[in-house]
């Protein structure tokens, strides 16, 4: 878990939505891939707010140097193991002692979710945890990313889960980024429901692809309503996406050779362009 420049980035540009302030929860304890120097430079670039105050002076910053420095007064964190240090020791598998409901202004999870095997009980402890107003923020694996926890997700879990239980989605991302290169630029998509479907087969290849996802939480209920996929919605209402068209259905069984020759040439008849392209971090 953590932090570095393409995270960071989306996280400022977030801020300007937002300002942070308040109490903020991690789900495990951030590491922070950038110096203080790196910091500041990209708070000017994205002329960011950072609470200057906040910071050591040290080259190396913490956690908690880190989110108070984008604006947070309390900054927690809560794993089932003492290793690191946690305020807070629970297993996540289990749902959260009452004392803790109600108590975040936010949520980051930064890559803990899915080392958790109960994952629908992360999400109903972070429903619970925040309080009404309060903003959970996702960052997570989807495609390519085998063996690294119990699970990859699709974006559709979070979309889904959040609009079932009565969340605002304020940032829906997904983005393509390199491991080997962690230098070169993430390029952002903005997800939208069914929005992916022609490309569910295949269709990113060989890049890593994260999720970058925010929703804002309207009301406080004690339980939580579980969500049908919103393909099979569509389905169930005769619905037909319009990324789900009758050639896009053939290329899929097309061989990869073939389908290269024939993006070259015909690049828009045939195969489904990803999502509009809205930035790079």
């Amino acid at each position: 878990m953590g932090i570095a420049r393409g995270t960071y980035r989306l996280l400022l540009k977030e801020s300007k939505r937002k300002k942070f302030s308040g109490s903020v929860l991690q789900l495990g304890r951030q590491d922070i891939f950038l110096s203080s120097k790196e910091i500041y430079k990209y708070a000017e670039k994205e002329k960011a707010y950072l609470n200057a105050s906040s910071i050591s002076g040290k080259k190396k910053v913490s956690d908690v140097e880190f989110f108070k420095l984008l604006g947070f007064d309390e900054v927690h964190s809560i794993d089932y193991s003492s290793y690191e240090k946690a305020d807070i020791i629970w297993d996540m598998n289990l749902p959260v002692p009452k004392k803790y409901h109600q108590k975040y202004d936010y949520i980051f999870d930064g890559g803990t979710s899915e080392h958790i095997f109960n994952f629908p009980r992360v999400l109903e402890n972070i429903s619970l945890m925040l309080k009404s107003g309060g903003s959970v923020i996702h960052l997570s694996p989807s495609h390519n990313h085998v063996d690294h926890g119990f699970y990859m997700f699709s974006p559709t879990v979070f979309m889904d889960f959040y609009k079932e239980n009565d969340f605002e989605i304020k940032t829906p991302y997904i983005f393509e980024y390199s491991f080997i290169s962690p230098k070169k630029l993430w390029d952002v998509y903005e997800y939208e429901s069914g929005s992916l479907q022609s490309l569910s087969f295949g269709g990113f290849g060989k890049k890593l692809l994260g999720i970058f996802f925010v929703a804002q939480k309207k009301m406080h209920y004690d339980s939580i309503k579980i969500p049908q996929q919103f393909y099979y919605q569509n389905t169930w209402n005769k619905k037909e996406l319009k990324v789900s068209s009758f050639k896009q259905r053939i290329a899929r069984h097309l061989p990869e050779a073939l389908k290269k020759r024939l993006k070259r040439i015909l690049p828009n008849f045939i195969f489904q362009k990803k999502p509009k392209k809205i930035m790079k971090v």
